[in-house]
């Protein structure tokens, strides 16, 4: 399986000075992942992430597009909803954005969310992304 993270938009806004990157923080994640095109052996995903840590003194957004290509079964495995989890397509696009985040959360001298992700998650997957817009 072969997988492409593409950003094409980043966007952080420090809200306040009052805290650092040593401020300890929880961050809420709101995700959005719509399929834009798929045929049998590739899916491209479009995607947006925002974060924003609590307590409130910074807005951190990213969006692009994913490409997955190869076996069609692998493919559906990582964007299947998982219950009580994100789709595996989440962590993969996440696992490749978070240098990103992490040298972004630093330029602005502010905490960074961790490697492995946050305290909630909310996100539409692909297929009920497309099942709203064919509705």
């Amino acid at each position: 399986m072969e997988s492409n993270v593409l950003l094409t938009a980043i966007q952080a806004t420090k809200l306040s000075e009052e805290f650092n990157e040593h401020t300890e923080v929880s961050f809420e994640v709101d995700a959005t992942l719509t399929e834009v095109k798929r045929s049998t052996d590739k899916i491209v995903i479009k995607f947006n992430i925002s974060l924003e840590p609590e307590p409130s003194f910074a807005k951190l957004s990213v969006a692009g597009l994913a490409t997955l290509q190869g076996d069609a079964e692998e493919i559906m495995a990582l964007i299947e909803a998982q219950e009580g989890k994100p789709p595996r397509i989440f962590m993969l696009i996440y696992q490749k954005i978070y240098p990103t985040l992490y040298l972004l959360c630093c330029s602005l001298n502010i905490p960074s969310p961790g490697p492995k992700l946050l305290i909630t998650t909310q996100i539409v997957s692909p297929q009920e992304a497309m099942q709203t817009v064919e509705s």
